[in-house]
């Protein structure tokens, strides 16, 4: 037999990729046993209450601990060295980008541009003259840039889904004019990642492909190791390791992959009419597993509409009735609403602790767990929901051991509220905190995310990323 060639190794390995051996491979062992790293975009609705709520009792700069948080992000109290605060931004296409008449680049809407930087544009919809995104979000952009496809992004709407998508509605977009509204319904979202799985189909013969694939390079790649020199052998030896990883681990995989419990939408998915609390903790059990099962590596999360949010009374609030949205723009002058609106942030606290806590219980292959893999960052398109003021967006960035960023702190990069909700407060544009996850991801080649015609470009490189 003819002995092998470094050109005949460099054919067999494009030849693999070609037959889509490589798509054998669990992804944990792709990268010599390094997990990839996943993004969950989390949205709320209504704005925050920034003083006696979220902002903590510390100076920017300042450690974050438990005992310093506000009651809004005290639930998240246990994961203070997984945590990172930001404040003093201000919605960069209302206070940075010039004006297009007839549209607010604030309020509601604002959800459309929250995550792309890109300014709301007029367009007539359902509800008369609204407006819309103009351009992607940043979870298509960093598909894209994984070398993935975004159309396997999962975006899911938690709640109410209205027949008319608008502003308000969606805060996920594929370019202009193009929102994605993605799953709402738990079913159809279970049946789309586990249904050939749940009806005994499909699972036992991928296993058998996966051992084929497995062993058919394993012994070709054995075969390859004793013909090429000393110095190559080194370089197979890792590559066999890895499919060796991936044999031992084949069971485990599938063990680890095993359907959650197959949910029940209620009857009407709007908001008003169900207790969204059990709801919204079984759609990130849902999420929890599709990261388990390594369905996808992005997730948009968006919960409900802005402006229709549900029902107080599932909050045991003080309030034990009304909608949270006129609740809302009472929270600066009665004190009842105020504490509504600490209640209805706290939720989503407590939701994403609770979320954190499913993913530290998730391993992975090198000991760390899905937790440190996955950066969870929870932005909202208004500071203070009873103005509708896009000054001084609170941010909070969780998880993510293994990028770049200095968890753990607190910084303020403005302020607010000096002079007024309304005014300036030396903040800068939330694009720049856009532009650093993505460097924070391992993208340095994004110089910046959103318009071209933001005029404050840039990034927080130096505050907030490490060596």
């Amino acid at each position: 037999m003819r002995p092998w060639s470094r050109r005949d190794f460099l054919k067999m390995t494009a030849l693999a990729s070609a037959a889509g051996l490589a798509g054998l491979v669990p992804r944990r062992a792709l990268a010599d046993g390094v997990p990839e790293q996943r993004v969950v975009f989390y949205t709320s609705p209504n704005g925050s209450r920034i003083i006696g709520g979220w902002r903590p009792m510390l100076s920017s700069g300042q450690a974050i601990t438990s005992d310093k948080l506000g009651p809004i992000l005290s639930p998240l109290g246990r994961y203070v060295d997984q945590m990172l605060l930001v404040e003093g931004l201000d919605l960069a296409t209302e206070h940075f980008f010039p004006q297009i008449p007839g549209v607010r680049q604030r309020g509601h809407a604002a959800r459309s541009t929250l995550w792309s930087g890109y300014p709301l544009t007029q367009l007539s919809t359902c509800q008369g003259d609204d407006s819309m995104g103009s351009g992607p979000t940043m979870d298509q952009d960093l598909a894209r840039a994984w070398g993935l496809d975004p159309a396997d992004n999962h975006i899911i709407k938690i709640g109410k889904k209205g027949s008319c998508v608008f502003g308000n509605t969606c805060a996920h977009y594929a370019g202009l004019h193009s929102p994605i509204m993605g799953d709402f319904r738990q079913e159809d979202y279970f049946q789309r990642i586990w249904g050939d799985q749940a009806a005994g189909s499909g699972s036992d013969r991928a296993k058998v492909a996966r051992h084929m694939g497995y062993e058919l390079a394993y012994g070709r790649l054995n075969e390859l190791r004793q013909q090429v020199s000393v110095a190559d052998q080194e370089g197979f030896g890792r590559h066999l390791e890895s499919l060796e990883r991936a044999m031992r681990n084949l069971n485990a995989d599938q063990l680890a992959c095993d359907q959650p419990s197959q949910p029940t939408d209620p009857d009407d998915l709007n908001l008003f009419r169900f207790n969204y609390v059990p709801f919204t903790e079984t759609w990130f059990a849902l999420i929890a597993a599709a990261i388990r099962c390594q369905a996808s590596r992005i997730f948009g999360v968006t919960w409900g509409d802005e402006g229709a949010t549900g029902n107080a009374r599932h909050l045991n609030s003080v309030i034990p009735s009304g909608d949270l949205h006129p609740i809302s723009h009472e929270a600066d002058r009665d004190p009842d609403a105020h504490q509504v609106m600490v209640d209805f942030n706290r939720f989503h606290a407590q939701q994403l602790a609770q979320f954190m806590d499913l993913l530290a219980a998730i391993p992975e292959a090198d000991g760390t767990t899905a937790l440190d893999n996955t950066l969870i960052i929870w932005g909202q398109p208004m500071g203070e929901g009873a103005t509708h003021s896009s000054r001084n967006l609170p941010f909070v960035l969780l998880g993510g051991r293994r990028t770049r960023l200095r968890m753990g702190y607190y910084h303020n990069f403005g302020n607010w509220p000096s002079g007024g909700k309304w005014r300036d407060h030396g903040g800068r544009p939330h694009t720049l905190l856009l532009t650093t996850i993505m460097h924070a991801l391992g993208l340095d080649n994004v110089d910046h995310v959103g318009h071209p015609d933001i005029t404050d470009k840039g990034n927080l490189d130096n505050v907030l990323l490490g060596a």
